[in-house]
């Protein structure tokens, strides 16, 4: 075979530093903070699927580019929207990432139900709590398809 193929999915998590709440969900800060992070995805060359996040962390779901690496990705994505997000001044003048993340592979035939999942944090946080939630996608992670 002459050429590659790949489609990497994955489940990136992280969160603000010491999971500070300061991503507010009432209002467009959310809403321009997914959109801005899609598009630092995409000018990475990474499709994003779905993109969304709640309080104090955030769910990047993407393809990612057979041209970058994921911890570049991670890099590049949480500098930019640091730099976003101090600009919108406030709570957020002094905003920081906490250092670390997790990431998963998705497979394919769980896309579908990962990006609802994504989508659907506001109602998923009602009910469990951010490391609860780290918790559980590792357990699933670890379990396999």
């Amino acid at each position: 075979m002459g050429h590659s193929l790949r489609r990497v999915l994955v489940h990136l998590v992280f969160s603000t530093k010491h999971r500070l709440p300061l991503l507010k969900t009432d209002g467009d800060l959310q809403t321009c903070l997914n959109l801005f992070m899609a598009g630092v995805l995409k000018n990475l060359g990474c499709s994003p699927i779905m993109v969304n996040g709640y309080l104090d962390h955030m769910h990047p779901f993407f393809v990612l580019s057979p041209t970058v690496c994921l911890s570049d990705v991670v890099e590049t994505v949480k500098a930019a929207s640091t730099k976003w997000l101090r600009k919108q001044g406030g709570d957020l003048e002094f905003f920081a990432w906490q250092r670390g993340y997790a990431a998963f592979s998705v497979s394919p035939l769980r896309a579908e139900k990962t990006r609802r999942y994504v989508r659907n944090q506001r109602a998923h946080h009602e009910r469990t709590t951010y490391l609860e939630e780290l918790d559980d996608l590792h357990r699933l992670a670890s379990l396999g398809p």
